[in-house]
């Protein structure tokens, strides 16, 4: 925690708010407005809370675990973000992967996604996926409520390719990955191949 800032740009004073996380990352208030009553971390394999005061700089309890998150390799950052009537929580989950296919690869289960839950953790689902890794940073406007994030997108085709971006996102949206990049750009590692067998189609996915 820092308070107050010095002619030389530096805090004037600092504390240590809470020890014993997991690669924290997310950090959100709630509920929104205020008056916040606890603070939500992501960690990178789950969110935790502790109590708030305005004004605490020391946590005045223990983390209270409130959801397992996917993790493993791959991006590790967690982002979390309330909705403005503070009634959804969102969770940016990263890929495990480059461009592992998701609908196989065991890996990726619940990754690549916005998952949403209500405050207490319960009733996930995935609210936008297709996203490599919104766990840079999710974003409300105040205004209407819509939820942005950063996007960081595929490695490996060169220096200039693919850019990295920042999106509104679409509830039940799909942004395309691992199969398309920034729109309808097809990814060209990843393609389907359709081919005739015993008069049946049948779709081959080529990495």
């Amino acid at each position: 925690m820092f308070r107050g800032i010095t002619a030389g740009g530096k805090p004037e004073h600092v504390e240590l708010f809470a020890t014993g996380l997991n690669k924290p990352y997310g950090i959100a208030f709630y509920p929104p407005g205020d008056n916040p009553q606890w603070i939500y971390i992501g960690d990178t394999d789950a969110v935790v809370r502790f109590p708030y005061r305005d004004g605490d700089l020391k946590a005045s309890a223990t983390a209270q675990h409130i959801v397992d998150l996917p993790h493993g390799t791959g991006h590790w950052t967690r982002d979390v973000r309330f909705t403005s009537d503070g009634r959804k929580m969102f969770v940016a989950v990263g890929s495990a992967s480059n461009v592992d296919d998701p609908d196989t690869t065991p890996d990726e289960k619940n990754r690549a996604d916005i998952l949403e839950f209500n405050p207490d953790g319960s009733g996930m689902r995935v609210y936008a996926y297709g996203i490599r890794n919104a766990g840079g940073g999710l974003a409300i406007n105040p205004t209407t409520g819509e939820l942005w994030c950063s996007v960081n997108e595929r490695d490996g085709l060169g220096d200039d390719l693919v850019p990295d971006y920042i999106t509104h996102v679409d509830e039940g949206g799909f942004d395309g990955w691992p199969w398309w990049y920034i729109g309808s750009h097809q990814d060209g590692e990843i393609h389907l191949v359709l081919r005739m067998a015993c008069g049946c189609p049948r779709i081959f996915l080529i990495a």
